[in-house]
This record gives structure tokens, C-alpha cells and sequence, in this order.
């Protein structure tokens, strides 16, 4: 009976550490789990984060550069535009000193004819 009894309490005491153990493995594994699920959630939030500022960056610097181009294309037209008044006027003042010139010409010879 006392044989019995021992190996009745070495029985339990085996079982007891089996369970225990098996307990341990199932509940590490869960913890494991779990934790890498928040791992990659935070993770991914991250990434998610990164990849987001990246696009909204690359998004500025197109839209300055498609800024910047605009400008320079206005720009440039309005210094075509003034550029060409400008040439416009000097040629207007070229073209009325030659007419002037040529009708003080003829009039001097006209002047000349008459005397």
C-alpha cells in the first residue's frame, strides 16, 4: 500500500510537471503570438508612416518643381512681352529719326532748288 501510495504521489508529481509544462508551452506560445501580432502591427503602422511621408514629400517636390516651371514660364513671357515693346519702341524711334532725317533732306533740297 505504501508502495502504492509512492508511486501514486511519483505519478501525480510526473503528471503535475507535464501539465505544467504543457500549460507553459501553450501559454509561450500565445504570449509569442500576441506579441508578434503587436510587433507587426506597429511595424506596419510605421512603415505605413514612412511610406506616407515619403509620397506627401515627393508629392512637394513635384508640385514646387510644376510650381517653379509655371512661374518661369510666366516669367519668361513677360519678359518676352517687354522685350519686344522695348525693341518695338527703339525701332519706332529708329524708323522717325530716318523719316525725320529724310525730310529735313528733302526739304533742304527743296530749300536749295528754290534758290
Amino acid at each position: 500500500m505504501i508502495l502504492n501510495l509512492m508511486l501514486m504521489w511519483k505519478l501525480m508529481k510526473i503528471l503535475n510537471l507535464m501539465l505544467m509544462w504543457k500549460l507553459m508551452k501553450i501559454l509561450n506560445l500565445t504570449l509569442l503570438l500576441k506579441l508578434m501580432k503587436i510587433l507587426n502591427l506597429t511595424l506596419l503602422l510605421k512603415l505605413s508612416m514612412i511610406l506616407n511621408l515619403m509620397l506627401t514629400w515627393k508629392l512637394m517636390r513635384i508640385l514646387k518643381l510644376m510650381l517653379m516651371l509655371k512661374l518661369m514660364k510666366i516669367l519668361n513671357l513677360m519678359l518676352m512681352w517687354k522685350l519686344m515693346r522695348i525693341l518695338k519702341l527703339m525701332l519706332m524711334l529708329k524708323l522717325m529719326k530716318i523719316l525725320n532725317l529724310m525730310l529735313m533732306w528733302k526739304l533742304l533740297m527743296i530749300l536749295n532748288l528754290m534758290l
